[in-house]
Formats: structure tokens, C-alpha cells, sequence
């Protein structure tokens, strides 16, 4: 394979510093080639879960990052929030540990960056293993700091034969992660975005949003651009666009002028519809900070071996993808976004990504899928009946597979809603406290028994952006299904219905904390807990 044969994906890792607008690489990126000396003693684990990420990752005043997570378990803290992020768990942590323990002792008799190699390449093989993607032939995978910077190194591959960004056809930002389409400009390209929801933020007919992006990928094709194609699968709120059939189109139409990368960085769906993505020709970003919940600041992009081909072959003459002393850079002058950095910091949160999907992949199919479908059918019904809110619709998740009806990934696992009081809805602001309320420490406003007990603590999906209703800009929750929840609902001793039990539990406190904000007034919420 030409591209292995330069060794481009086989040892590499992507640099935030170097992709923009990730904050820069601190410390502990050691750069290949000056790495220092054996005897080398790491920071604490703590600092490590928290470095090689960029200033996303960074803790504030109270020890959580921008997302809420800390760097230790939180065991009070309920985890339906993995849209977002998750807090580390007990088992992530102690695989954590040990990793830390074994690359202490490595490092008394080996190079940090030698370590570095071995523990990369040990993540990069078991991630293919876990994913199911052993029997893909070829498989470039590329470890990114997050899924943000494995989207900016699709498009910097992609412009890279002719220097020329590409221009980058996706769905509109609102419904993807907020630094996304910095990520997709980072390198002069332009965005070209489409939307999925209505104004009122309900859910565009799918064969709109797919009109759409044929028209606009035309337009720029005929304009003699290169087009890159993000498919979001799936987004903030559920939805994956454009339509499987629709991106399978566009690609045999433009096969010359046109690559295309799927973002499933939630990583919500089955080994079978992965490698589906990978064996009709796209690349595929994925993170294990979501669906698998392990910490944030995890990401990959997945290179089938026909996308690599079909990179090399565009390549001008004179132009070399590497060199012998750095696997990452494009040998044609400036800096590229593509180092081999030592990032302990990646490898620690990998490998408790790693702990949790590898629990995950213990439950049988059909357990999996039962469980998320009762879930499923138990949140639907509770956000469907109850008026304190207002179920965001979200079209079936179909991915064009034939045969593929009883397989876990059809069924929804990001439910979104926004909050309803007596007058209307809530505004972003009054959403944002609830959200905040409801992972605070405190008193439950729910226990109607006359007495005032501590409470178990929630952790929902950020607030999101979702249309105008009655003239102001309202924002959507989210409480999410995980692997994690998977594991625990597999357990014996009847945890499946405590967890469905817990997720109810979770929306009316929601419903709670709406009324008691709706009650202060608008600017009632501001600074208050």
C-alpha cells in the first residue's frame, strides 16, 4: 500500500499546536527527535489526564473542565450526559493507574519517546481489535487529541496534493461539536453549511437536507473546487445527514473531485455499520470520550485503505508525504499538522476509553439492544406525556445496510428536549442553570415526603441550540444512553431497571428545577445555583 509505504497513519499522532485553535501543546508534548534522555520521571496521572489536550482541557477553580468533568470518579454523579462528555470512572481510572504505574517503571530503562511508541501503537492496534475492524485490510488510524483535530487533519490531507483547501460541505454547526468548523477553516478552507432543523428547531425532511447537499456539492464541482463531505453520524440531537444513500450517490457522481469523512465521533453505532463507512471508501473520525465515555480528549480518524490510495494517487510529482526523521511531515516545505509527538496525556485517556469499551464489548448484540430499546421506549414515553417538555423529533437512524434491523445502532440513544413552563419555554440562560442545578451539590427539590434529603446528582448533555419559539432563541437538553450504562444495565441484580428508573428520576428533577426557574423570572437564574 503506498501509503504505508511512506509511513503515513502508522506511528503518527496530530499536534493541537500545529492543527490551530486548540491552545498550544504544553510540556509534556515532547517532539519527536528531541526527546529527552531514559530516567525520565512523568507528572502525576492527574496532571496527565489533563495535558496534551489543548485549553479545552483545562480545569477551572473547582477541577472541572469547560465540560464539568474532573480528572477522579464521581460516583454521586449520574451519567446521561455523554453527548457531551463523562466523567472518568472507577474502572477508567484504575486502568489509568496501571498504565501510569507500567510507564513509570519503562522509563527508568527507555527514551519517553521510545515508551511513547509501543504504548501508541499497542492503543492504535486494540482500538481496531474493540471497534471490530480487525478483518479491514490496510487500515490507516491516525490517534488526534480530540475528534476537533481529526476533522482538521482530514482537510489538511485532503488540500495537501495540491495546496489548495478544500471546500468542506456539512451540516449546519449548531448540531456538531463547537470547535468543528474552526477545525474544517483551520487551513483557509471554506464551509459550505446546511441545515437539518427548521427555525422552530424541528427536524428538516431528510430528502431536503439531501437536495441540499447535492446542489451545493454541484455548484462547487462545477466551480472546480475540491469538495470534502462531513457526514455527522450522528449529532448533537440524533440525526445523521445527509442520507447514506445520498452520500453514496454523491461519491460514485464526483468519485475525482469529491472525498468524504464521517464524523462519528459520538461512536454510536455498531462494528457493522463502521465498517460499512470504511469499505465504501470513507474516512471515519471517532473519539472515546462519548458513547464509550471515556475522558474527554480522545480522538482517532480512520483511513480505509481505498481513501489512501486514492490521496497518493492525486499527489504532484516531487511531492513525498514524509521523511525518514518525521513520519508526519509533508516534505514540500512549511509546517505540517501532522507531528509524531510523545502525549502521555492522549495515551492515559485512551487507555481508559479502551477499559470501558472493552467491558462494552463483553455484552451480547441482543442484550445491548434490548436494554436500549426498553430505555428508549421508557424516555420517549416519559418526554412525550409529560408538559413540562417538549420532545425534539429526530428522523429514524438508518445507514443504508441491508439486513440490519435488529442491530443495537438503530435505536435512538440521544434524546433531546427543551424545558416548558405555564408561559412558554425556557431561554437559553434558565436552560443553562437547570443545567448546571442539576449537577450541583444540594438538596433535592424533588422529594415530595415532607423532609429535605441530599440527592443523587445528574449530568445531562449540554444545552444546544434549537430554533426561535415565540420570537426568542431557545436550547435544547439532552439525557443520553452510553456503553457504560450498557454495562451496568447487564449486570445481574436488576440494574436495568434501576438505571431506567434513575433517567426518569433525572427528567423530573429537570421538570422541577424548570418551575422553580421559570418562577425567578427572566434574569431570575443569573449567578444563582
Amino acid at each position: 500500500m503506498l501509503l504505508r509505504d511512506a509511513r503515513l497513519g502508522r506511528i503518527g499522532m496530530l499536534s493541537p499546536r500545529a492543527l490551530g485553535g486548540s491552545g498550544a501543546v504544553n510540556e509534556l508534548n515532547l517532539a519527536h527527535g528531541g526527546a529527552p534522555s531514559t530516567g525520565m520521571s512523568l507528572p502525576s496521572l492527574e496532571a496527565l489526564l489533563t495535558s496534551g489536550g489543548g485549553a479545552r482541557i483545562a480545569l477551572d477553580a473547582s477541577g472541572r473542565n469547560p465540560y464539568g468533568c474532573g480528572v477522579y470518579p464521581q460516583p454521586a454523579l449520574a451519567a446521561w450526559g455523554s453527548s457531551t462528555a463523562s466523567v472518568i470512572s472507577a474502572n477508567g481510572f484504575a486502568a489509568a493507574q496501571r498504565l501510569y504505574r507500567s510507564l513509570q517503571d519503562r522509563l527508568g530503562d527507555a527514551s519517553p519517546d521510545e515508551v511513547y511508541r509501543v504504548e501508541r501503537d499497542r492503543i492504535r492496534r486494540e482500538l481496531v481489535e474493540l471497534a471490530g475492524l480487525s478483518c479491514v485490510p490496510d487500515l490507516e488510524v491516525i490517534l488526534s487529541p480530540s475528534g476537533t483535530e481529526a476533522h482538521a487533519a482530514a482537510t489538511a490531507l485532503v488540500g495537501a496534493p495540491t495546496g489548495e483547501p478544500p471546500v468542506v460541505v456539512t451540516i449546519s454547526p449548531a448540531e456538531t461539536g463547537r470547535s468543528v468548523p474552526e477545525a474544517l477553516r483551520s487551513f483557509g478552507g471554506a464551509l459550505v453549511p446546511i441545515p437539518i432543523r427548521l427555525p422552530d428547531g424541528r427536524a428538516r425532511p431528510s430528502a431536503e437536507v439531501d437536495a441540499d447537499f447535492e446542489a451545493a456539492v454541484r455548484r462547487m464541482v462545477r466551480a472546480g473546487r475540491r469538495v470534502l463531505v462531513v457526514s455527522v453520524d450522528v449529532s448533537k440531537t440524533g440525526l445523521i445527514a445527509p442520507s447514506a444513500g445520498c452520500l453514496r450517490s454523491l461519491a460514485a457522481q464526483w468519485p475525482d473531485a469529491l472525498d468524504v469523512l464521517v464524523d462519528a465521533c459520538q461512536f454510536r453505532l455498531s462494528d457493522r455499520s463502521l465498517r460499512a463507512y470504511l469499505g465504501a471508501g470513507f474516512m471515519v473520525a471517532i473519539t472515546g470520550s462519548k458513547f464509550v465515555t471515556g475522558p474527554s480528549f480522545s480522538g482517532a480518524l480512520l483511513i480505509p485503505a481505498s481513501a489512501a490510495q486514492k490521496l497518493q494517487e492525486r499527489l504532484p510529482s516531487g511531492f513525498a508525504w514524509s521523511t525518514e526523521s518525521d513520519p508526519w511531515t509533508c516534505n514540500r516545505g512549511g509546517a505540517s499538522p501532522l507531528q509524531d509527538n510523545a502525549n502521555f496525556g492522549l495515551v492515559m485517556r485512551w487507555e481508559a476509553a479502551l477499559e470501558e469499551l472493552r467491558a462494552f464489548r463483553q455484552v451480547p448484540d441482543e442484550k445491548v439492544l434490548g436494554f436500549l430499546t426498553r430505555l428508549a421506549a421508557a424516555i420517549q414515553l416519559h418526554l412525550r406525556s409529560d408538559p413540562s417538555f417538549d420532545f425534539i423529533d429526530a428522523w429514524p437512524l438508518d445507514r443504508g445496510i441491508p439486513n440490519n434491523e435488529s442491530s443495537w445502532d438503530r435505536v435512538p440513544t440521544i434524546f433531546s428536549f427543551m424545558l416548558r413552563h405555564e408561559h412558554g419555554w425556557l431561554d437559553p440562560a434558565q436552560t443553562a442553570w437547570v443545567y448546571r442545578s442539576m449537577q450541583a451539590q444540594g438538596i433535592s427539590p424533588t422529594n415530595r415526603s415532607g423532609g429535605r434529603q441530599q440527592r443523587l446528582r445528574y449530568q445531562l448533555g449540554q444545552p444546544v441550540a434549537c430554533g426561535i419559539r415565540c420570537g426568542q432563541p431557545v436550547t435544547a437538553l439532552r439525557v443520553c444512553a452510553s456503553a457504560r450504562l450498557v454495562v451496568e444495565a447487564s449486570r445481574p441484580g436488576g440494574s436495568e431497571a434501576m438505571l431506567i428508573a434513575q433517567a426518569t428520576a433525572a427528567l423530573n428533577e429537570a421538570a422541577e428545577l424548570s418551575r422553580i426557574v421559570a418562577r425567578m423570572g427572566p434574569g431570575g437564574c443569573k449567578g444563582t445555583m
